[in-house]
């Protein structure tokens, strides 16, 4: 989450037009993190979510130079829980 508050600095300084779409982006991950991280198992589905808007927020900072496909069955993971934050470290790490 440091790393993308000093990617948001850095776009304030330049006065860059991504500065307020990533600050939504932003509000999403927080969001994620203030309000559905409290339980001991989510719906892997929102894991998911949450880690396509970090990637989304990501490309924005790399100019849309990352690209990254989530291939999953929906219906297979509809009912799937997982441990709040358990992925979003590796994802986190890779930038």
């Amino acid at each position: 989450m440091f790393n993308v508050l000093n990617s948001l600095t850095a776009l304030a300084r330049k006065k860059s037009d991504l500065l307020e779409p990533s600050l939504l982006k932003l509000s999403e991950l927080m969001r994620y993190t203030i309000y559905e991280t409290d339980q001991d198992f989510i719906p892997l589905k929102s894991e998911i979510d949450y880690i396509q808007s970090y990637i989304n927020l990501q490309q924005m900072r790399f100019d849309e130079n990352i690209r990254l496909w989530i291939n999953m069955d929906e219906a297979r993971i509809q009912h799937q829980q997982i441990a709040p934050m358990l992925l979003i470290p590796l994802i986190e790490n890779a930038f």
